[in-house]
């Protein structure tokens, strides 16, 4: 009985993956990216936070899609994409809704906390 017992205890288990789970991509990562961009061309870098706050400064690179317009976002399939807001759970909920319709995406845990320069 102790043999089958460990024997079902051994047995894969199968997990699913959902679209909509969100993968952080930590500073020192956007840093090596940023400063590597010619090896990196295939990632998007999307700043979801207000026209002001993105003027004022945000990541070398990046672009300004307002949260309630990713739904019409134009983007190429054959890129990553990393979205960022304020703060990680703004940036998680952005990752998650592109995830949602479909374009691989991950997130920066939050410009706020950026521990490097900004533009």
């Amino acid at each position: 009985m102790l043999f089958i017992f460990i024997c079902i205890g051994c047995t894969k288990r199968i997990v699913s993956v959902h679209k909509d789970v969100a993968k952080e991509v930590s500073y020192s990562s956007i840093y090596h990216i940023i400063n590597n961009y010619n090896l990196y061309k295939d990632i998007d870098l999307i700043d979801v936070r207000d026209n002001d706050s993105f003027n004022n400064s945000h990541l070398i690179g990046s672009r300004n899609v307002l949260y309630n317009e990713l739904d019409d976002m134009e983007y190429d399939s054959n890129k990553r994409v990393i979205v960022y807001s304020y703060n990680r759970n703004k940036s998680i909920a952005a990752c998650r809704k592109l995830r949602r319709l479909g374009i691989d995406a991950d997130y920066v845990p939050g410009i706020n906390n950026y521990p490097y320069d900004l533009v």
